[in-house]
């Protein structure tokens, strides 16, 4: 299991509170890849849905399989 953590910025480089964040696997053509598996925690908890929203600084994280 990895963790990956990662924060959204606006075009002037101001966190994005409150954004949903959709995991999907690689694809040729972005966002056309099937809904990834994460997860909460340490491979524990299964994340509906695929997505993370953002915390007040633009934050999020979420785990995954390794080699995923």
């Amino acid at each position: 299991m990895r963790r990956y953590d990662n924060f959204t910025l606006s075009q002037v480089g101001q966190p994005l509170p409150g954004v949903s964040v959709t995991v999907r696997v690689a694809a040729t053509t972005p966002g056309t890849g099937a809904l990834a598996t994460i997860y909460s925690d340490d491979g524990v908890t299964v994340v509906a849905g695929s997505v993370r929203t953002t915390n007040n600084l633009g934050y999020f994280f979420l785990y995954a399989a390794d080699g995923k």
